[in-house]
């Protein structure tokens, strides 16, 4: 089993291993300040994090282009479906 690939194996009983999703397994660091090191169903990747949205809320919502089916729920009971978006302005730090 290969270390930081979002993977673990998984035993199943009749001596063989298939490689299933380990979203423990965090891949390696993209040494980005921006970005912070996640896996998703199994699958690297680095999300932006500390951003900030400039811009008119109207045209902002108005851009949404694409609403996922991957509604969460953060520890503060808000959240959101990924969206996609066709234009915005991002800031930060």
């Amino acid at each position: 089993q290969k270390a930081n690939d979002c993977q673990a194996l998984d035993c199943d009983g009749k001596g063989n291993t298939k490689s299933v999703a380990d979203n423990a397994d965090l891949p390696l660091s993209d040494a980005s300040q921006c970005t912070t090191e996640a896996c998703n169903n199994g699958m690297p990747m680095h999300p932006v994090q500390g951003i900030t949205i400039a811009g008119n809320l109207t045209h902002l919502l108005s851009s949404i282009t694409g609403v996922g089916t991957d509604l969460t729920f953060g520890a503060s009971g808000i959240g959101s479906p990924t969206l996609l978006i066709a234009e915005l302005s991002v800031g930060g730090t």
